[in-house]
């Protein structure tokens, strides 16, 4: 079960779990309300002002409480929505058993390559603790500020907890100009600006740590629930298998009962498999595992061609005359946006 300490701010909440429920979508195709994980929300307030110094010692103390809370409902890890907490990343982990994500790190994953300057845009604490900054430089990427933008980041976050969207939305207009000339990447280094920033704006590349965040939370369900052994004498599979599985499991002195699908139910297996090994690639923790289902996706692709009365050779025909008029992905293009203007 995922487990999600939220609240921080109380409008960054809903946006992160529906962020979470996108991703489920994206990554392994969920449909049904069955095939998305089990969540346990806490959203735990927090003793944090926009008008006034931060009291880190009270701060922390509510974030592990809220954190050895959620522990205790038997969650799997712990995914923390609020940049500002992870100040206090290595006692929250410190203080509970289970896995607590890092937003930082996970963030700064999906830093585009190609970026050479970054603002962030996070709250005061988040900013002057240079959790962001200092990995950023590493990275070789010029952090480029302006004092009266974090007085301008400031108001925005302000507005939005006070429900006052439309107040931000103007800041932010006049805020984006400046930004978008010295900066190609922002940061959304604070869960309650993604109710506000959305996506590329206008050029400028947006790194939302929120939607980061979510994506490494489905991520991670998906390697717990792919370890998670069946209870129970009989495991029920009712899925599309390799050809030679029954003999496999027969030859270890177990029984299994197969059948043998019509057209359509193969071709709707087939889509369900794709979706299972797309699910598995993006679970996977290291090169070799990831390998391994990206061979077992082409298997699966093999099966969809034939089912389409195309041969792996037509298909590869196709694919080499894609590659030869539009290219592959070798060169690692990124394309940010097109003017159409003459």
């Amino acid at each position: 079960m995922i487990g999600i300490l939220a609240g921080m701010g109380p409008k960054s909440t809903g946006p992160f779990v529906d962020s979470v429920v996108e991703q489920c979508q994206q990554i392994y195709g969920a449909t049904h309300d069955m095939d998305f994980p089990h969540m346990m929300i806490y959203s735990c307030p927090t003793p944090f002002y926009m008008d006034r110094p931060v009291d880190h010692a009270a701060m922390e103390k509510a974030v592990i409480d809220g954190a050895r809370r959620l522990e205790r409902t038997g969650v799997d890890f712990i995914a923390i929505p609020c940049n500002t907490a992870h100040l206090y990343y290595e006692n929250i982990q410190a203080s509970v058993s289970v896995p607590v994500i890092n937003m930082v790190e996970e963030t700064l994953l999906q830093l585009p390559q190609n970026a050479r300057r970054a603002t962030l845009l996070a709250t005061s604490a988040t900013v002057q603790s240079g959790i962001y900054q200092r990995a950023l430089e590493k990275r070789g990427v010029e952090v480029v500020r302006q004092d009266h933008w974090q007085r301008q980041v400031n108001e925005i976050i302000t507005s939005i907890k006070a429900g006052q969207t439309e107040a931000a939305s103007v800041i932010w207009k006049q805020l984006y100009p400046e930004v978008a000339e010295l900066a190609d990447v922002a940061i959304l280094a604070c869960t309650d600006l993604n109710v506000l920033v959305k996506g590329r704006q206008n050029g400028l590349a947006v790194l939302d740590s929120s939607a980061c965040l979510a994506q490494a939370t489905v991520k991670r369900y998906l390697r717990i629930t792919a370890q998670e052994a069946p209870k129970g004498k009989r495991q029920t599979y009712n899925k599309l298998v390799r050809d030679r599985i029954p003999d496999i499991i027969r030859a270890t002195g177990k029984q299994c009962r197969t059948t043998i699908l019509n057209e359509e139910e193969y071709k709707n297996a087939l889509l369900t498999k794709l979706r299972e090994e797309m699910r598995e690639y993006f679970g996977a923790e290291d090169p070799k595992d990831s390998l391994a289902e990206l061979a077992d996706l082409l298997e699966v692709i093999r099966a969809l061609a034939a089912v389409h009365g195309a041969t792996w050779e037509q298909l590869e025909a196709l694919r080499e005359g894609k590659a030869a008029a539009r290219g592959g992905f070798r060169e690692r293009v990124y394309l940010m946006d097109v003017d159409s203007r003459s």
